[in-house]
């Protein structure tokens, strides 16, 4: 089961013969008598019936999904082999033509990714908030050290995250994933059916023998006009990604004569220098959908969007049923996590405005601030955290010879760390990286700060940012408070607030005159409940 250089088909796989390990052991969905008997038992739950020979048809087509078409980002039980061991479509390119180029070999493997994922879309609405950092973000986290092709020469070194293995990254996930994404940047710029139907014709008429990247430029250049050398270059040799800002995310409904129609409307921004990529899902609020938790499936509605660098684009969707949610899957980028998701809680509002459909070029914005608001979240210098950790010193020792992993870490609900620990999720707030630092309850012995860079005296509304976080644990129901303590000119206010009190977003802490020597907000891990988190905090100037 050999691997062929630069490309990710594999000796086990040939023209006219595969070869099968042993009894499938390592292959996926081999005991068909276990997957039916699972089956049944699921079928009884949910009340469905289905013939003896539509079960066999499913359970069949599960199997070859599963080892001969599946993702290359799915998990996958058997560390010996990966995804692409036994995938048809990348071992049929490789057996008719092949991809050369001197200077960029690992184009062969990118256009390889992107021919076995092209039809795929693998990301789920639903995010577990107790998992860490995924594949595709570690791989981002990797990217914004170094170029794709000083990680050729140097290679990456192993995370130290114990706890996560199974998401370990090693190089062949990043040229894929990077690969996967450059020639989907080109489709969603040209457009799909163009582009795909472009490559397609491309490749039947290098059937039987290899091509050089000097006849694909040639041939892109005639077809949609325009020089693609420059920018393989950068994808290769530079290490700046593409960053995207969402705002004024809208949901209300609109009527079209007599039909009420349901809107989705936001603006989202490309502030950085290099081109970007994003996919939109949507799920839409059907009761006939039982859609399982963290499942991979295809949404109602989705798109990829390709968003030019130093622009910004407004845009607009209506459907004829309410839709649920939206995640905007942002690939290779500076967002962290890489996946945002937004649940609509509701349509009430009818709006008589216009219906806006369609993508149209709006203002670029490079940041999320109103011009009267000082913002100091956790990733800022004016952030910081007190901790008394009281580590033995056999403990000390060893942590102090451990190599360090990545940055972020997935929320224990189970055991929330004696520390402050920073974690991502999408409900966080942040320009790029939405992220908070999190800690088990406690008495008040550990200290979160921030400190606002006023430049005037002023009377100021202050604000906290929360997104809430419970865990119904059995033998625990109570829900976190938080306690801040809100400094001003005139002393310090403690103010508490219980969950029934916090909203998701942004919570009022009251009005306070304030100079630029006593502004600062402190939240301790003083709570009644599991886990506190410290994220984000605003002053907004009253004029």
């Amino acid at each position: 089961m050999d691997k062929h250089i630069w490309s990710v088909s594999s000796d086990a796989v040939q023209p006219e013969i595969m070869f099968y390990p042993e009894k499938g052991v390592i292959l996926e969905e081999t005991d068909f008598k276990k997957r039916k008997k699972r089956s049944e038992e699921r079928m009884i739950r949910d009340n469905e019936e289905v013939s003896p020979g539509e079960l066999q048809a499913r359970i069949f087509k599960r199997f070859i999904r599963g080892n001969y078409m599946a993702d290359h980002e799915e998990w996958y039980m058997f560390d010996v082999m990966d995804r692409n061991t036994y995938t048809l479509l990348p071992n049929y390119y490789t057996f008719i033509t092949q991809f050369k180029s001197e200077k960029w070999p690992v184009l062969n493997l990118a256009l390889e990714a992107y021919l076995k994922d092209r039809n795929e879309n693998s990301v789920s609405s639903y995010r577990w908030f107790f998992t860490g950092i995924n594949r595709g973000e570690r791989i981002n986290l990797e990217l914004k050290e170094a170029p794709l092709n000083h990680l050729l020469e140097t290679g990456i070194e192993k995370s130290g995250d114990v706890d996560d293995e199974d998401d370990e990254v090693n190089l062949n996930d990043i040229i894929i994933a990077k690969g996967e994404y450059l020639f989907s940047v080109f489709r969603a710029r040209y457009g799909d059916d163009e582009f795909n139907g472009f490559l397609n014709q491309f490749i039947e008429n290098h059937k039987n023998r290899s091509f050089s990247f000097e006849d694909f430029e040639k041939d892109i250049e005639g077809h949609f006009n325009e020089d693609i050398s420059r920018e393989v270059d950068n994808w290769f040799s530079k290490k700046e990604l593409p960053g995207f800002l969402i705002k004024d995310l809208q949901t209300y409904k609109v009527m079209e004569g007599e039909f009420t129609k349901y809107q989705v409307r936001f603006k989202i921004s490309n502030p950085e220098e290099v081109d970007g990529l994003v996919t939109i899902n949507i799920d839409l609020d059907d009761p006939n959908n039982q859609r399982r938790r963290g499942s991979i499936e295809t949404p109602d509605f989705s798109q990829k969007l390709h968003i030019p660098a130093k622009t910004a684009k407004e845009i607009g969707f209506v459907f004829i049923s309410e839709p649920a949610r939206m995640n905007i899957y942002t690939h290779i980028s500076e967002n962290l996590p890489n996946n945002l998701i937004y649940d609509f809680s509701s349509f009430d509002e009818i709006k008589k405005t216009a219906i806006l459909d369609e993508i149209i070029d709006c203002k670029l914005f490079t940041d999320l601030d109103n011009d009267n608001e000082i913002l100091v979240d956790n990733e800022s210098e004016n952030f910081e955290f007190q901790q008394d950790l009281q580590k033995s010193y056999l403990k000390s020792l060893i942590d102090k010879n451990k190599k360090q992993g990545y940055k972020y870490s997935g929320i224990r609900w189970w055991n929330p760390p004696a520390e402050w620990k920073p974690v991502l999720r999408s409900g966080f707030y942040g320009k790029y990286v939405r992220s908070a630092v999190y800690t088990k309850a406690g008495h008040g012995e550990r200290t979160a700060t921030w400190k606002a860079p006023l430049e005037s005296d002023g009377q100021y509304d202050v604000y906290c940012h929360v997104e809430k976080i419970n865990v119904n644990r059995r033998g625990s129901a109570k829900k976190s408070n938080y306690n801040f303590k809100v400094y001003h000119e005139d002393g310090m206010d403690e103010i508490t607030l219980s969950d029934e009190e916090l909203e998701d977003g942004w919570n009022y802490l009251g009005s306070f005159f304030v100079t630029p020597s006593t502004a600062k907000v402190e939240l301790t891990n003083k709570s009644i409940g599991e886990m506190i988190f410290a994220d984000a905090v605003k002053w907004v100037k009253n004029e």
